[in-house]
């Protein structure tokens, strides 16, 4: 027997979308309408099933590596992305400015820069500046590490 679907069908969605909802307040609104949990996830999938997903932008001079899917919720990862965001001129919430003045100060103090190496468990590192490399204003290394 099939599941009953709790997201909405595709013309409800993309009325969602046309409001500028995000997929996150989508996910609220069909909590609260169906009682049922529904997570961002579930609605990001349902929209890119029925074409409706805008792509998420990428900062590709910020995170210019193929990530992969065990350490896109690094904190390193999640700062570079806002250092793309502020650079595009995007919206970022107060707090979030704040971490990345902090993060940019502790590597400036520090005199680091972050690198990546997509076989080692924690992925992300932060390594001396002096192997930076690339004409790029992040403060990375673009080629990959191996540890």
């Amino acid at each position: 027997m099939a599941r009953e679907q709790i997201l909405p069908d595709k013309n409800k969605l993309q009325k969602y979308v046309q409001r500028g909802m995000t997929h996150q307040e989508i996910a609220d609104l069909v909590t609260e309408e169906t009682g049922t949990k529904v997570g961002r996830s579930a609605v990001s999938v349902a929209l890119h099933r029925y074409g409706l997903a805008k792509d998420a932008p990428r900062y590709k001079e910020y995170l210019p590596w193929r990530v992969k899917t065990e350490h896109v919720r690094a904190y390193p990862a999640r700062m570079l992305r806002l250092m793309g965001r502020k650079a595009a001129g995007r919206d970022m919430t107060d707090v979030d400015a704040k971490l990345l003045e902090n993060w940019l100060d502790m590597l400036n103090r520090e005199n680091l820069i972050v690198a990546y190496d997509p076989d080692d468990e924690q992925g992300f590192h932060y390594i001396d500046a002096q192997f930076k490399d690339g004409h790029g204003v992040a403060p990375i290394r673009t080629k990959t590490i191996k540890l």
